[in-house]
Parts: structure tokens; C-alpha cells; sequence
């Protein structure tokens, strides 16, 4: 795994993936590399001293945005605390502003042997995004089924969708299906509910042992993870990473 260092970044852009996150692209000031499905630390210092500090999953594959630049997805805080929250902050930030950055950290990837398997990607919301840089970074690998199952509470919600239309059409051997727990248009919902209940379809719609790669809040991922324990898989079949 690559090493874990400190850089200064500075916001290259930012723009709404949808109507509660945005997608923020940051270009650190020394070389960076980082397996597809790392996170790193973001420090944002406001102007009173303080200093707030958290995870981020990158959602771009190794090199995508060119070298030395990543890309985050920051969901809206709505919590309690949402005025004093690092997601508040980061939202706030103007282009060229500067942060601090932490990684690359975590082995939620497909490095190594994992790569030659097929992968049953399972996300929701901000979960998604180290599993889109898993699917752009196999744009280049030796193709193996792969599939995601994407969890929103309604289309608007759905990140990256003409990313991950485009990665269909480049790669064959990779398809994608939503299913969305509060659709706006119901009866337009191809999916309804929570992922878990189409897990029958995407495995079907797979065709063959896999990986599983589950990432969201952890209700989900505890969910999904005993859904597919029922199923027959063993634990060393399932990586998850919680959000």
C-alpha cells in the first residue's frame, strides 16, 4: 500500500453531484498515489483558529483527474452539529482555498489477487464513491464481471450516474442498477426499497462467485452483510467500509 503523508491542497473546483453533495476536486502540492477505494484525512482551519478534521473516500481512480489531484464527495450535514462540521466547512470552501491532507489511509480495495475476481459492488449514498473508483480504475485491468448495486432515496440522488453510464459503455463486462428507497415517481422506479431487497437479482444478473464490496451507513452494510451470510457467502468473501 502506498505511504501515508501530509500535503497541502488547494479546491481546484466544486460543483453539486446532486441536490445534497457536492463533488470537490483537490490538487495537492507533491506527488500522490493511492490504491482505487482509499480515503484520506481533510483539515479545514477556519480563520478563528479552529481546525475540523475527516474521512473522506476518494472517488477517483489513481490518476484520473491528472497526477497529484483527487476527488471527494461531501454530503450536506444535517445534524445537530452541522455548523461546526468539517462537511459545513468544506461546502463552504471557494475554489483555490486551501486545506490540509492526510493519506492515503484504509484497505477497503481490490488490490492484488482481489482484482482477478468478479465484484458485487454494494453502496448508498456517499458509499458509492470508493466503489466508482474501483470501477474507473478497471477501466485498464483485465476485465471480470462486475456489478453495482446502488442505493438512493430517490433519482436526483443517484451520484456519478453519467460517469457510471459511460463506464458501462466502455466496459462490457460491467453493469450498474439503482434502487431507491423514496422515489418521487414511483411507479417510474424500476427498483423500489433498500438495496438488500434486489440482492437476489444483481447476483443472478452477475452470474458467478464474487467479491463483495459493500460501503454506506453501517445499518446498510450490517444489513447486506447478513443478507449474503444467509445466502451461503463466508466472511472472507464480503470487505466492507462504513460511512
Amino acid at each position: 500500500m502506498p505511504r501515508s503523508a501530509r500535503y497541502r491542497a488547494n479546491v481546484q473546483s466544486a460543483e453539486p453531484l446532486s441536490p445534497t453533495v457536492r463533488r470537490v476536486i483537490l490538487a495537492l502540492d507533491g506527488p500522490f498515489t493511492h490504491e482505487a477505494g482509499q480515503a484520506v484525512f481533510v483539515e479545514v482551519r477556519g480563520a478563528a483558529g479552529s481546525v475540523r478534521r475527516a474521512p473522506y473516500s476518494i472517488a477517483s481512480a489513481p490518476g484520473e483527474h491528472g497526477p497529484g489531484t483527487l476527488e471527494i464527495a461531501v454530503a450536506e450535514d444535517r445534524s445537530s452539529e452541522r455548523a461546526s462540521s468539517t462537511a459545513t466547512a468544506l461546502r463552504d470552501l471557494a475554489v483555490g482555498a486551501e486545506v490540509l491532507v492526510e493519506g492515503p489511509v484504509g484497505a477497503f480495495t481490490r488490490s492484488g489477487e482481489r482484482r482477478e475476481s468478479a465484484a458485487l459492488f454494494v453502496g448508498a449514498g456517499t458509499g458509492v464513491s470508493p466503489l466508482r473508483a474501483m470501477i474507473a480504475d478497471a477501466v485498464n485491468a483485465p476485465p471480470v464481471p462486475l456489478l453495482l448495486l446502488f442505493g438512493a432515496r430517490e433519482e436526483s440522488e443517484l451520484l456519478w450516474r453519467d460517469d457510471l453510464d459511460t463506464l458501462a459503455h466502455r466496459m462490457p463486462h460491467f453493469q450498474w442498477m439503482a434502487s431507491l428507497s423514496r422515489p418521487r415517481e414511483p411507479a417510474a422506479a424500476a427498483r423500489r426499497g433498500h438495496v438488500q431487497a434486489h440482492l437476489d437479482e444483481a447476483l443472478a444478473a452477475l452470474g458467478r462467485q464474487a467479491l463483495a464490496f459493500v460501503c454506506g451507513p453501517p445499518a446498510m452494510v450490517t444489513s447486506v452483510s447478513a443478507a449474503l451470510l444467509a445466502r451461503g457467502w463466508n466472511e472472507e468473501r464480503i470487505v466492507r467500509d462504513l460511512h
